[in-house]
């Protein structure tokens, strides 16, 4: 069995559910995890619970993906599914849905294995890290500009660049918005490129697709997935 990475920002599951010939308004959802079982796979999509479709556990359904992380994936695709697990949240549902084989292949386009869902942070909710060397000697303080499971974008400024310069393994330290416990995480430098008068950085984080993530590494990725589903009611609140 293999479980996926949460998705991208734009890898959303547009869910329309047919019952018969009738066909019921579709809800927006984000794709939390894929297995892959021994015949077909099952899917995993939380929806904000004031959006949220209504299904009966048992109740067949037809799922439209679109917006995967591939070129493949680029026009929406159907896969037949049933509906075999429901939880309900002040704020979230989330629905499991279990896909036959002949159908897996529908879905694996709209599936990065490697890819992780990521997030720009806004004026209103930045997030700050520090980037510090393994002997702990250098330390830059720094603006998220990007950030997804895997790891994430940051502006150092020149200066700090040229004191950086050597280091390609860091200690990350992040602070996510309402949550006082900043995360520790290991990261590789492995690009710099030139943002104006500053340098960006991208750092990959070590042993973010392996299993038995560390506790700081399951934090982000549920971190990631709130912002996510913020987003999706921030966007049904709005004037249409």
């Amino acid at each position: 069995m293999t479980a996926d990475k949460p998705p991208t920002s734009r890898r959303t599951l547009d869910v329309r559910v047919q019952v018969g010939m009738r066909e019921r308004s579709p809800s927006e959802g984000v794709l939390v995890y894929t297995e892959f079982l021994g015949r077909g796979c099952r899917v995993a999509v939380d929806f904000a619970t004031a959006s949220a479709p209504l299904l009966a556990i048992g109740e067949e359904v037809q799922l439209s993906f679109s917006g995967g992380p591939h070129p493949a994936s680029s026009a929406a695709s159907s896969a037949a599914g049933r509906t075999t697990f429901r939880r309900d949240g002040d704020l979230t549902c989330r629905y499991q849905f279990e896909v036959p084989e002949r159908w897996s292949g529908v879905i694996s386009p709209f599936v990065n294995r490697r890819g992780g869902m990521r997030v720009a942070p806004g004026a209103a909710w930045p997030i700050e890290a520090s980037l510090t060397t393994l002997d702990g000697e250098l330390q830059v303080s720094t603006l998220v500009r990007d950030l997804s499971a895997l790891g994430l974008g940051a502006v150092v400024a020149s200066e700090e660049e040229a004191r950086l310069c050597a280091a390609v393994e860091l200690r990350v330290t992040l602070r996510l918005p309402r949550d006082d416990a900043p995360l520790q995480l290991a990261g590789l430098v492995r690009y710099r490129s030139l943002a104006g008068s500053n340098v960006h950085y991208g750092i990959e984080f070590l042993g973010a697709g392996e299993s038995g993530r560390d506790p700081d590494q399951r934090r982000l990725e549920h971190f990631l997935r709130e912002r996510q589903l913020e987003a999706l009611r921030e966007r049904n609140l709005a004037p249409s």
